[in-house]
């Protein structure tokens, strides 16, 4: 391993008996060493929002990559506030599967003020569950991946089995990388994009043991990894694309018709998962 390997700290949070925390933390330690980081495991966010950034060292002791994996755990206010300041100082963060479900800002079970309490995890992710959408909640069905981004560059798309989410995308867009055709019309599987001087990932995939075994998913969170890594960024990987990357679906990948607008229809506009628009920052 190189002697300046990135620190990747894996975050677990958390006790949703649906998800598979266990299988995700285990498998994202291996992916990460593989991809030549010194991987340590932690615990609630406490220790790593406990650190107080400061103009001179805004990330002090902190890890290069933080790999977020929640399920229902604590996040309060405070600590949104404080990992959102070490990203844009620099850290790079990679968010799984329930990490963007933020309880009560959702159609499934809203609660009164959840807005303002999840406002600023929400913005930094870029990226929110909303529900599962219309049934069947889990199908096999085909990732689309977008051939700009050196994330996805050179991937093929590839069908999967996992459960469905309905997201809704911030106002401040991230760049979708990966997404499903559904009834409602494209919907997020992937999205990245910089945030100050950091960058954030969410992979909407990683629900259980059986996303883990696929390679194309290990191969996404190790790129997603390598990206989002500070000493990283200048690499053969990092290059730009020849194109600028759109949010429009590629060719033969047409948004879909909404088949229940009851269940697909967007309260707000910041609600659109619509894969069209202004591009990402």
């Amino acid at each position: 391993m190189p002697p300046t390997a990135p620190h990747c700290r894996v975050v677990v949070t958390g006790d949703d008996v649906w998800e598979d925390l266990t299988t995700a933390l285990e498998q994202t330690r291996i992916i990460a060493t593989a991809a030549d980081m010194v991987v340590s495991v932690e615990s609630g966010l406490a220790r790593l929002t406990a650190q107080q950034p400061t103009p001179r060292s805004p990330r002090p002791d902190g890890p290069d990559v933080v790999v977020l994996l929640t399920a229902a755990g604590e996040f309060t206010p405070d600590q949104q506030k404080r990992v959102n300041a070490m990203v844009r100082a620099g850290m790079g963060l990679l968010a799984i599967h329930c990490s963007a479900f933020f309880p009560g800002l959702n159609t499934d079970a809203p609660r009164p003020g959840a807005d303002g309490y999840w406002s600023t995890a929400f913005n930094l992710l870029g990226v929110r569950y909303d529900s599962h959408g219309p049934l069947p909640h889990d199908t096999t069905f085909t990732v689309r991946l977008s051939s700009d981004h050196p994330i996805t560059a050179g991937l093929d798309d590839f069908p999967i089995t996992h459960e469905h989410y309905h997201m809704v995308l911030a106002e401040q867009r991230p760049h979708v990388l990966a997404w499903r055709d559904s009834a409602c019309g494209p919907e997020p599987i992937m999205t990245a994009k910089d945030w100050g001087a950091g960058r954030v990932v969410y992979l909407q995939l990683g629900h259980d043991m059986r996303t883990f075994g696929e390679p194309a998913v290990r191969e996404l969170i190790s790129r997603a990894l390598t990206w989002v890594a500070p000493s990283t960024r200048r690499s053969c990987l990092d290059a730009p694309a020849e194109h600028p990357v759109s949010l429009e679906c590629e060719p033969g990948h047409e948004r879909a018709t909404c088949v229940e607008p009851d269940v697909c229809a967007d309260p707000t506009p910041q609600h659109s998962t619509t894969l069209g628009g202004e591009a990402s920052r």
